[in-house]
């Protein structure tokens, strides 16, 4: 079963922009080993979004912003079920906890005599 997902432009009361969407596999960034659960990154607006695609559903487990910070879910939310109607709803809870990594660059020392 193929999923589809659909960006569309995006329409303010001043102008029209559009929005730039990169899907590719997790196993390829090196925060995915803070979020193993992952499968699927799905990168806009410079946040990284980390979700586990399956035949019956999509679950969101966290993002990672362009500064590094980290928002890991303790439990995941369901993005979209499958199949689906039209029509159909679905909800749930989720529960999350926050980490940021400090990127630490070296200190260049100058000593005047």
């Amino acid at each position: 079963m193929k999923k589809i997902l659909v960006f569309a432009i995006l329409f303010t009361s001043f102008a029209i922009s559009s929005l730039t969407s990169y899907m590719y596999s997790a196993y390829t960034e090196t925060n995915s080993f803070d979020i193993p659960e992952a499968n699927t990154i799905l990168e806009e607006f410079e946040t990284k979004f980390y979700f586990r695609a399956s035949n019956d559903k999509i679950e969101q487990f966290g993002s990672v912003s362009k500064n590094n910070t980290i928002t890991k879910y303790d439990k995941p939310f369901v993005k979209m079920v499958f199949p689906f109607n039209y029509g159909d709803t679905y909800s749930g809870n989720f529960l999350e906890q926050l980490k940021t990594i400090i990127i630490t660059k070296p200190i260049l020392l100058v000593h005047i005599y």
